[in-house]
């Protein structure tokens, strides 16, 4: 309705998110203003506001639909710059267990996160109502005599102003200040779940070829107790290999070729070493350092200032392990849009309620998963300890059955939440499939067929008789 309608909403961060956070606002603002420490470039090029972006990034499945809602025709703007689909064409081993080639998996995309930020940026500054403000740090909030913000002071090479603003989005990242800004005010801090992981990354890009990995296109390894190291590899555009190396409480995965090579032989699967052993070395690599996971409860707090939500990892931060960063924050802009849908009264509440649940799959499934380790700090997970030793099973199991790594393929892409392992037809294969692990399993590349027990026992007396 008209009367919901802002004058004026400014976005913090030109990130992914802010950029996703300007695109919402344009549907429910006169104007929006991005403001953004750095001089944006219009090319796919690494900026130094987001040093992560020289590492593995990807689009899960959920997160497609939304953006061409938002964006028309994007995803195919995409594939015509390069980014690569991938459905089945995946070898994941996870925690050691190499699992099953799937059929029909949705669509994920591999692309290099310049090009993504460049197309989601030009796509932006298409909108008509929506202007940047680059060069400009961002110092405080602008606060009414309600004690409710409307607005940010900024600093720029002309000195300090400030920018009047109905809403204000904080998508500053890791860098945000919101705890500090909303305790100045009167306000209570959000209380944090912090997962602290100490991951270490290095990334190098090389050249692809179409017989690599028998046509495969995405390769992960996660780590184990006794291997506190991962990889993945994305095929990306310009018939490229992203490797991203990382290792958990440990030292930095080394960047000079010969070093990085022979730690990708280190991992608990060969596929990587197999592959850099031939491929050619296209850059010098990166590094990156990601200190712990957390999620801030602002849907918690009893009182909340109107005019001001925290969206991206100024709400939730995710271990980039798993790869799915820019789909919470393209599901936390959804949340957003939910929420302005139905008007500007208790927007934040709103607000809040919706993104934290879209941000707490991808944080618990990762949370879970990383107290496997023992080189990570956290709080006890809240899943029953029933439920996580089905998960476990279900792990096992997927290395025999398509249908279940299919099933963990969907929950991991976003598609499906974490209960759709209990749909009965995933939980017979569960609980009465072949949970048997090989020795060597995470080793061995070859097709494996479903084996069920019952069915194989019954094989054999048929043969005995």
């Amino acid at each position: 309705m008209r009367e919901n309608r802002l004058a004026h909403a400014i976005v913090l961060g030109g990130s992914v998110a802010g950029l996703l956070a300007a695109r919402v606002l344009a549907h429910h603002a006169e104007s929006v203003t991005l403001v953004e420490r750095d001089d944006l470039p219009d090319a796919a090029l690494h900026r130094k506001g987001t040093p992560q972006s020289h590492h593995a990034n990807n689009l899960h499945p959920r997160a497609l639909p939304l953006l061409d809602a938002w964006f028309p025709g994007v995803t195919d703007e995409l594939e015509r710059a390069g980014a690569v689909p991938v459905a089945d064409e995946v070898r994941a081993v996870i925690r050691g267990l190499r699992y099953a080639h799937t059929h029909g998996a949705p669509t994920t995309f591999l692309l290099t996160r310049p090009l993504l930020d460049a197309i989601l940026r030009r796509r932006v500054r298409a909108l008509g109502n929506v202007s940047f403000a680059m060069e400009c740090d961002v110092t405080g909030l602008c606060m009414d005599r309600a004690v409710n913000v409307a607005g940010a002071l900024l600093r720029n090479e002309h000195g300090e102003t400030s920018l009047a603003g109905e809403l204000v989005v904080d998508a500053m990242g890791r860098g945000t200040r919101a705890r500090r800004w909303l305790s100045a005010f009167g306000y209570a801090e959000p209380s944090v779940t912090e997962v602290r992981v100490n991951v270490h990354y290095a990334s190098r890009l090389f050249s692809r070829a179409a017989a690599d990995l028998q046509g495969d296109k995405l390769v992960m390894i996660s780590p184990t107790a006794d291997i506190p190291r991962g990889a993945v590899a994305f095929a990306v555009e310009g018939d490229r290999w992203l490797v991203t190396l990382f290792e958990y409480g440990g030292e930095t995965p080394p960047t000079e070729l010969s070093e990085f090579r022979t730690f990708a032989r280190t991992l608990v699967a060969d596929d990587l070493g197999e592959l850099l052993a031939g491929a050619t070395a296209l850059d010098d690599g990166a590094v990156f350092a990601f200190p712990a996971a957390c999620l801030r409860r602002f849907d918690k707090l009893r009182a909340l200032p109107d005019g001001y939500l925290c969206l991206g990892d100024s709400l939730c931060q995710l271990n980039p392990s798993y790869g799915q960063g820019i789909t919470s924050a393209v599901l936390q802009a959804e949340a957003l849009a939910k929420a302005l849908a139905r008007g500007r009264r208790l927007l934040p509440l709103r607000y809040y309620k919706l993104a934290v649940k879209a941000a707490s799959q991808p944080f618990n499934l990762s949370w879970s998963s990383d107290l496997d380790l023992p080189r990570v700090v956290a709080p006890p997970n809240p899943t029953p300890a029933p439920i996580r030793a089905y998960v476990k099973r279900a792990m096992r199991v997927a290395r025999h059955d398509p249908a279940v790594a299919l099933a963990m393929r969907r929950i991991i892409g976003l598609v499906d939440p974490p209960l759709a392992l209990l749909r009965p037809s995933i939980a017979f294969r569960v609980l009465f499939g072949n949970a048997e692990v090989a020795p060597r399993d995470a080793h061995s590349a070859a097709p494996i067929s479903v084996v069920w027990p019952r069915r194989e026992r019954a094989q054999q007396k048929r043969r005995k008789a």
